[in-house]
């Protein structure tokens, strides 16, 4: 009976955080195996098979990886769900199609056409501070940073957070309040003001992975000078009317040029079929378009000559997750245009 208590505390867990983020939890379209875990549709017509237990071990995921071999290599996903995981176990598995959610925080599910990011969300039955409870930098919640960081200096009402950033007021104050249990902001008679932008950086940092887009694409276009490839990529993308913000080394050139790359990076809401000058590759593009996780990628943009970049925020964020000698132009972006600290001595 308590093992079967703390399933369900695990599965309401997990209902709770796919709610939490705005996706659909219909239990009763989902198969029962016959060990008691649940199969879950996906909207792109694959399944995700949510193996449950209140303890998983490397032996039970290998065992699963086993089973469902033939169905993994058709695009199925597996979800290990239970009280408990350590960070470094689930950071082992580097499958995209491996996931894993725990009562205690320790998450990772990047399920396609759904999610990228579930953080733990707190049940009623756990007694635990809000500190414990989730990370604002994902999903829909992370539109609140990006509007602190755009405006640094406002003080910001909840009315005026959710209305800027589509939310309703209740899951705006949840993630307020996350905001304030780590210091980032502080309330101001009827508002809240950025006072620690610093550390919210750095804690974003930590908890972001570049991974967070639906789609790329990669082309060969031909070009001598990054600036020359920056304005083809632009007058082919403004062609076809599409939404575009230059970020990674490419965005970095225009705001706090350190290093000239070899390849132009936008961040696109769609990828159209046929642009001019530039010719889709399966490798080795000096053009790669990414559709990202959600609108908020070009939130606070700015244009340089003419040209789109996403906000210095987005830059630095994606910059430190690329390989090379990105981080450097990262730091230096940093230091040049977000050291607020710099800004107000």
């Amino acid at each position: 009976m308590k093992n079967n208590l703390e399933i369900q505390e695990i599965i309401g867990g997990l209902r709770k955080a796919f709610q939490f983020h705005g996706l659909p939890w219909r239990p009763y379209q989902y198969d029962v195996l016959s060990d008691g875990s649940l199969k879950l549709p996906l909207p792109s017509d694959k399944r995700a098979y949510v193996i449950c237990r209140t303890v998983i071990s490397r032996p039970t995921v290998e065992k699963y990886r086993l089973l469902l071999a033939t169905e993994l290599k058709d695009g199925a996903e597996i979800v290990f769900a239970a009280t408990s995981f350590t960070q470094p176990f689930i950071d082992s598995y580097h499958e995209k199609n491996i996931h894993f959610y725990s009562l205690n925080g320790a998450c990772r599910i990047t399920l396609p056409s759904i999610i990228t990011y579930i953080v733990k969300i707190q049940t009623g039955s756990q007694r635990q501070s809000r500190n414990n409870g989730g990370t604002p930098f994902v999903g829909k919640g992370a539109m609140l940073p990006r509007l602190f960081f755009n405006q640094p200096q406002r003080i910001w009402t909840l009315g005026e957070l959710a209305n800027v950033a589509a939310m309703t007021k209740p899951y705006a104050s949840i993630i307020v309040h996350r905001m304030m249990d780590n210091d980032y902001v502080r309330q101001e008679g009827n508002g809240y003001l950025l006072v620690n932008p610093e550390k919210m950086l750095d804690d974003w940092m930590a908890v972001y992975r570049f991974n967070r887009y639906v789609r790329r694409q990669m082309f060969a276009a031909s070009f001598e000078t990054l600036s020359h490839g920056l304005h083809i990529v632009a007058k082919s993308l403004k062609d076809q009317n599409v939404h575009f913000g230059f970020m990674g080394a490419s965005g970095a050139y225009l705001r706090a040029p350190y290093m000239e790359s070899r390849t132009v990076m936008a961040y696109v809401e769609q990828i159209p079929d046929n642009l001019s000058g530039l010719f889709p590759v399966e490798s080795d593009g000096n053009v790669i378009l990414y559709i990202p996780q959600n609108t908020g990628f070009f939130f606070g943009g700015k244009e340089v000559d003419g040209l789109p970049v996403v906000s210095d925020v987005q830059l630095y964020l994606d910059l430190k997750r690329m390989p090379g000698r990105n981080a450097d132009q990262a730091d230096y972006l940093r230091d040049s245009l977000l050291n607020w600290s710099k800004q107000h001595a």
